[in-house]
């Protein structure tokens, strides 16, 4: 459709907001606050992502493709991911009887 890939600097900007902590961060634990700020989110989340993917990085299509499946519990946006945490050294907060498998390596 004509959509040029972000730049590194949108790319980067992006990750950076998700890395930011969120009002879910601060409230976390917090009786009545911790559940209504949490639907909020959840509902602020779905409407993001009805926007669409067309400026995602690749990372985070990975995380909200996880997230999708039910393989991946988190809290965090989708962009708070980056590729270093879809490595096998990496700790991603997977569903319970879930894991990935070992890095496969790709010789040319």
């Amino acid at each position: 459709d004509g959509t040029a890939f972000p730049t590194s600097v949108r790319l980067t900007g992006r990750w950076l907001r998700g890395r930011l902590p969120t009002t879910s961060d601060w409230v976390r634990g917090i009786p009545v606050i911790d559940t209504k700020v949490r639907k909020s989110a959840q509902r602020r989340e779905v409407q993001r992502r009805k926007v669409g993917l067309e400026t995602a990085y690749c990372a985070e299509t990975v995380a909200i493709t996880y997230e999708e499946m039910g393989l991946l519990i988190t809290e965090k946006r989708s962009n708070w991911f980056d590729p270093g945490s879809f490595w096998s050294g990496d700790h991603l907060p997977l569903a319970p009887g879930y894991r990935l498998g070992e890095e496969i390596a790709v010789v040319a």
